[in-house]
């Protein structure tokens, strides 16, 4: 049984909500699978992480609270976004989610933007030789299968090439699929 919203009622301080979204197309080649998954977590933290525009957006009107947390996930059979955090207004959330997302010539003119974000956040960590460790621990702790300590540098050759397109299919699936919330209220 699909339900589109299901609510539930806690004694919290502040609404906690997330927001969930299948990847309904998932690419069968598993390099296609890898790039999409680059391009979608680079995609959401460019605009969700502290430093995007989108999340100080709504940090400072108050519609989220810090800590406002996003990523992709995707295995051979399936993919989902996950965006998760603190709100009075969940919907409003939901709805500033939406919108944003429908804009994808957005996407098309900030591509740059997004790369130098994502390069600012990620490879300025390597200035420091505690930086570079915590990047190549990140790689060590990505798969328990197959660590790869040299992901960062992996996924600094993906955010070179990557064009519009990559960025788009993110939009594309989250627009088209954004239906599915679930959040929590308070009990007031």
């Amino acid at each position: 049984v699909l339900v589109l919203i299901r609510s539930f009622k806690n004694p919290i301080s502040k609404p906690i909500f997330t927001i969930g979204v299948k990847d309904t197309d998932i690419p069968r080649d598993a390099r296609q699978r890898y790039k999409r998954a680059q391009s979608a977590n680079i995609l959401l933290n460019s605009m969700f992480s502290e430093a995007g525009e989108f999340y100080l957006e709504m940090l400072e009107s108050g519609l989220i609270s810090p800590g406002f947390d996003t990523g992709y996930s995707a295995s051979a059979t399936t993919g989902y976004v996950m965006m998760s955090g603190e709100s009075d207004n969940p919907e409003k959330v939901l709805l500033k989610i939406k919108n944003d997302f429908s804009s994808s010539a957005s996407v098309e003119k900030s591509l740059e933007k997004i790369k130098n974000i994502w390069i600012m956040q990620q490879i300025s960590q390597t200035q420091t030789n505690s930086g570079t460790a915590l990047l190549i621990q990140k790689g060590f702790e990505s798969s328990a299968k197959n660590p790869n300590p040299s992901l960062y540098l992996d996924e600094y050759n993906f955010i070179q090439t990557a064009n519009a397109s990559d960025f788009l299919q993110t939009i594309e699936f989250v627009e088209k699929s954004l239906l599915l919330s679930v959040y929590s209220k308070d009990s007031n």
